[in-house]
């Protein structure tokens, strides 16, 4: 599956749950984890294969690859400008 494809799916299950759920915990964390995604693919989707979002009680991980810092830093400021987002966690490794 491709990172539009994998994108594409998380929002869909965000709204599905956000439908389902009740206000607060998982449906916000999965609503913040695709405005996340979506965020960084809109950037630039080949950029962001390689990092991996999750988020739990609005604080958000970031996992993956970045080709510099500068890469890296860029993903936190994306995700930190996500509404509800309460805390970035920047566990991306620099691969150049």
């Amino acid at each position: 599956m491709n990172t539009f494809s994998r994108i594409a799916a998380s929002a869909l299950f965000a709204v599905a749950v956000a439908g389902c759920a009740s206000v607060g915990g998982y449906a916000d964390d999965a609503w913040i984890t695709s405005k996340v995604s979506s965020t960084m693919a809109a950037k630039s989707p080949s950029t962001w294969k390689d990092v991996n979002v999750e988020t739990k009680g609005g604080v958000v991980q970031l996992a993956g690859f970045a080709k510099n810092r500068a890469e890296a830093d860029e993903a936190v400021a994306m995700a930190k400008s996500v509404s509800g987002v309460k805390q970035v966690i920047n566990n991306i490794v620099v691969r150049p």
